[in-house]
């Protein structure tokens, strides 16, 4: 699936009501490195945060199919924060063994789960530089683990790492695209026509989205869109087709009719809506 799903961008206020003139998803083949095209998919959603939000520092956060040195590069040249994970490897490990070894035995002393943040200067095979490495250590009756994120930011290892976790909400997001619009199902035998399947899912997205937006004061509030769809668009209903109008017959005990009615009144109060049939 596209490359942008799994990257967020910084908080900022009033996000909500941005319209981004880039951006979008885009299919790519099972071969191809994550990161493939990430900076096409990037460069017009920085520009229109900038361009709205000319004050606010915008940061990046990734995971570690997107640690790449373009990337880096990238943020630097846009001023970016970045917060992008990376895989374990040998050298990480072999930095981190005096700290894993002391919260081993203090493991080993007092039973209790141990948990270290730290950071150090790292340079990768392909960086040219050196980038600050923060990583996580821990210690508990499941084993030991250690994780690490490349960042180009100031500041404490233990408040960086709860800033880059907290992009859980973009993984909220792609989980409703492809579970809750089922997204992922592309089972075309031609690769264009995946692609193209992949694009209406995303309109779709994006009209429940704005679907979603418009239940606020409702029971509905704030719900996602896997309960959008079951319970107001997947129920049963007799359709009538007039010469002017097609009918939708719902029955009188649908317990979200009032919200169901509710909807199309606000949804037509938008900008360049197209009025209400009386």
């Amino acid at each position: 699936m596209g490359t942008s799903g799994r990257i967020q961008a910084g908080r900022a206020a009033g996000l909500r009501g941005l319209r981004f003139s880039g951006g979008g998803v885009r299919l790519r083949g099972g071969n191809t490195h994550a990161a493939e095209r990430v900076l096409q998919l990037l460069g017009p959603i920085v520009r229109s945060l900038k361009s709205a939000f000319p004050r606010t520092r915008i940061i990046l956060r990734a995971d570690a199919g997107f640690a790449v040195p373009r990337l880096y590069r990238f943020c630097k040249t846009e001023g970016l924060g970045y917060l992008i994970g990376i895989a374990t490897n040998a050298v990480f490990k072999r930095h981190t063994a005096v700290d894993m070894g002391r919260l081993l035995e203090r493991f080993e002393a007092t039973g209790k789960p141990r948990r270290h943040f730290s950071s150090r200067w790292h340079r990768g095979g392909s960086w040219g530089r050196k980038r600050r490495a923060i990583y996580k250590l821990e210690v508990g009756a499941e084993g030991t683990n250690s994780r690490f994120v490349v960042s180009n930011m100031k500041g404490l290892p233990l408040h960086l790492w709860r800033l880059y976790c907290d992009r859980g909400t973009a993984e909220t997001f792609i989980d409703q695209l492809k579970n809750g619009l089922k997204g992922d199902r592309l089972s075309c035998h031609r690769f264009v026509a995946n692609a193209f399947r992949l694009v209406q899912y995303a309109l779709a997205y994006n009209l429940m989205r704005v679907f979603g937006s418009k239940l606020v004061g409702t029971v509905l509030e704030g719900a996602s869109i896997e309960t959008i769809r079951t319970r107001l668009l997947k129920v049963g209903a007799r359709v009538r087709q007039t010469a002017r109008r097609i009918w939708v017959h719902i029955a009188g005990g649908f317990p979200y009719r009032q919200v169901l009615a509710l909807v199309p009144e606000r949804i037509a109060c938008m900008p360049n809506a197209p009025p209400l049939l009386a």
